[in-house]
């Protein structure tokens, strides 16, 4: 498991900042699934972590699955965990700010890999459209409070003769419906009403500017 720790209170308003405004970038609107069709028995998907520090004692874990399908990397998130002092911190800004430091710091291990040559590749990123915190702050694990899902299509390439690959492009899409306004309660028990967030948008701030 990868842990990332973001000791300077600058660099985590930053990034809390970042994650607030991507969430109002207008997106693609569609009814795509979280999980592609190909067979999981020629497409297995593995299993990783990743952990980010905001803040001394506030940790972030996302756990998720990868795959190549079709010739696309792919990855869907599949749980998040607070952990600490993270009492400020919204579902989604939580989710969104340790989404975007895994994908753009390539901790999936996608290609390009070390030693590839030039060459374009895609990458694509799924999660639940909206999450909620299960139980009260500022611990515990975030759920999702809908079934359906945002998708992020990433583009990035490798130039003959260079040593790094870069970003080329983004696109994310979003379900038709908003996120409801109480979670739905998987065990069919009573919930008390709470903010379920949309975890919906780009995750590559270097291709907004």
């Amino acid at each position: 498991m990868h842990t990332v720790r973001i000791m300077s209170s600058a660099l985590k308003v930053t990034y809390i900042a970042m994650a607030i405004l991507l969430v109002s970038v207008a997106v693609v609107r569609s009814q795509e699934p979280c999980e592609t069709d190909c067979d999981t028995a020629t497409s297995p998907y593995e299993t990783a972590a990743f952990t980010i520090e905001f803040a001394p004692g506030c940790l972030v874990t996302i756990q998720y699955r990868t795959r190549v399908c079709a010739g696309i990397s792919e990855m869907i998130v599949d749980a998040v965990n607070v952990v600490g002092p993270c009492a400020d911190m919204l579902p989604s800004g939580a989710l969104q700010v340790a989404l975007q430091l895994l994908v753009t710091q390539n901790q999936m291990n996608f290609p390009p890999y070390a030693g590839s040559n030039e060459g374009s590749w895609t990458w694509r990123i799924s999660r639940n459209a909206c999450w909620k915190r299960l139980g009260s702050p500022p611990s515990g694990p975030l759920i999702p409070c809908s079934d359906e899902c945002c998708v992020n299509y990433i583009n990035v390439r490798k130039r003959q003769g260079c040593d790094y690959w870069e970003f080329v492009s983004e696109s994310a899409t979003l379900p038709w419906r908003v996120c409801p306004d109480v979670a739905i309660d998987p065990g069919g028990g009573e919930q008390a009403p709470e903010l379920c967030t949309s975890a919906c948008a780009y995750l590559v701030p270097i291709l907004r500017k």
